[in-house]
């Protein structure tokens, strides 16, 4: 990928004469990604990991990802209304590998672990502690609310539930109260873009787990099942095999065990309802939302 940092040799005499006339910056440099690179001085303050993939010494941002082997770039400009959406939402529809790249460095695409819980535990702790010395009453802190957004996207995904039942009257009310009402739920349109970021995991994963059987000359054995859950019907592909896996832990750590793999390669409405099985196949028709089992 070409440095989407770049700037041009009268881009960096015009930033050196507006210094010298007293003039705000053109260019600046920041540090990205341990080294540092050149920006508009407007850009000076992203810092999302979306913008390593735009070109960002340009009044717009383009995107630099490269579309043929002659290292031609997508050169495309999304719009910068709703802060970086749509960038990434480019990135999914048309960069898909790069999207899965940019999430999983920003640990998106993980299920919430045990260090998550615990930084909102502390989180939760620290919000009673200000709440009880405090005059005005304190709010929850963002990477906590991140994490109980990501639990709420996984329980409607798991469950099979419609992307507005976080919004109901009944939920908020349990929510409230298991929060001392530092967080009441999430919308639809936050939900549905969890489903999106779980989808595109969900293929990642099962494309991975492809590949692992073709390299190795095995082939793919495939299933089919017609089942349905909270009124809507599905069709879905399953793709399973048997693999060798190493243990890390426990008694048995270095030998190896014998483990059931299943990854949802694809799944079909029955029903164009408005639910999160239509969201998930439609913004991907293959999930490859994935589980092992030990034999």
């Amino acid at each position: 990928m070409a440095d989407a940092y770049a700037v041009t040799r009268a881009e960096a005499e015009a930033d050196a004469q507006a210094r010298t006339d007293g003039t705000p910056a053109v260019i600046t440099p920041v540090m990205r990604n341990g080294r540092t690179r050149v920006v508009l001085h407007k850009h000076r303050h992203k810092t999302s990991p979306v913008w390593d993939t735009y070109d960002l010494s340009k009044d717009q941002p383009t995107c630099t990802v490269a579309i043929k082997t002659d290292g031609v770039m997508c050169g495309c400009k999304p719009s910068s209304t709703g802060g970086t959406s749509n960038y990434w939402g480019h990135l999914f529809a048309h960069h898909r590998p790069i999207w899965l790249e940019k999430k999983r460095a920003a640990g998106q695409l993980t299920d919430v672990g045990q260090a998550e819980l615990t930084t909102l535990a502390e989180s939760m702790e620290a919000l009673r502690k200000k709440n009880k010395t405090g005059s005005v009453k304190a709010t929850l802190d963002s990477s906590a609310r991140g994490v109980l957004d990501k639990l709420a996207v996984q329980y409607v995904v798991e469950e099979d539930q419609d992307y507005s039942v976080c919004e109901s009257a009944g939920f908020k009310r349990l929510l409230g109260a298991a929060t001392g009402e530092a967080w009441t739920g999430l919308g639809r349109k936050t939900v549905a873009k969890g489903v999106s970021v779980m989808a595109g995991a969900g293929k990642g994963n099962c494309s991975a787990f492809h590949s692992i059987l073709l390299d190795d000359g095995i082939k793919v054995t495939a299933s089919a099942d017609l089942w349905s859950k909270n009124g809507c019907a599905l069709l879905g592909m399953l793709s399973h095999r048997i693999l060798r896996e190493k243990v890390i832990q426990g008694s048995r750590a270095g030998k190896y065990k014998w483990v059931m793999c299943e990854y949802l390669s694809g799944a079909i409405p029955c029903r164009s309802e408005h639910h999160t099985a239509w969201g998930v196949c439609g913004e991907n028709r293959f999930s490859g939302m994935g589980r092992n089992w030990d034999l």
